[in-house]
């Protein structure tokens, strides 16, 4: 495992970290997943790299690198832009409310998002597959055709989530809005380890567990 003797110590910690959270049911995700889990009744989302089964209900996204993108989608034919628009205003109303829609907004995916959960599949993959298993209700990413925003294109594009780019599509045109959100300083809290037998930050790790277990 190439770890030097000063290590140790911290290795030991946090393979005891690790073997208390299994024997409650925690599972440590495959880095750089982490998973995104709602604050109640605020903006701000817990950012941590373990399901926790007892809070599933609360899991809103899986996080890869500072982007979140929403575990489930919905179906958009486009007539306009604003039918889009109109969708994501009305997912985020749902999701932070009137008051919180007006700090913090859902937005389309770009293709690089998309890029960088390609580049990153295979925990993303185990991500879901983990999710689905523990009961997470969700919609995979598949081979579907998904809205996205580019720079300098006057209305949404279409995308295959396995990288194919179309043209700027015809009104008649179907596509899923699975929407992101941004890793906020401002709103959310960081919980991460290097590895599986690694040990958090005390202080992160227990503000993320407090927001999520807020009732």
């Amino acid at each position: 495992m190439q770890v030097k003797v000063e290590q140790l110590p911290m290795l030991n910690e946090g393979y005891k970290f690790y073997l208390e959270r299994r024997k409650m049911g925690w599972i440590p995700l495959e880095p750089p997943c982490r998973l995104v889990y709602r604050h109640k009744n605020t903006v701000s989302m817990a950012v941590m790299p373990f399901l926790i089964p007892e809070y599933a209900d609360k899991i809103w996204g899986i996080e890869v690198c500072g982007v979140y993108f929403s575990l489930s989608y919905e179906e958009v034919r486009m007539y306009t832009d604003r039918d889009i628009a109109d969708n994501l205003q009305e997912q985020t109303g749902y999701l932070f409310g009137r008051e919180g829609s007006e700090k913090r907004q859902l937005e389309l995916p770009t293709y690089s998002n998309f890029a960088l959960f390609r580049r990153n599949h295979e925990a993303v993959e185990d991500t879901f597959t983990l999710l689905t298993y523990q009961g997470v209700n969700l919609k995979e990413f598949g081979c579907s055709r998904y809205w996205i925003n580019q720079k300098d294109a006057p209305i949404p594009l279409v995308t295959k989530f396995d990288g194919q780019r179309y043209l700027p599509p015809f009104k008649d045109k179907i596509g899923k809005v699975r929407p992101v959100l941004h890793a906020s300083s401002l709103y959310d809290c960081f919980c991460a380890i290097d590895n599986k037998f690694a040990m958090p930050k005390p202080e992160a790790f227990e503000k993320c567990l407090q927001m999520i277990s807020e009732k």
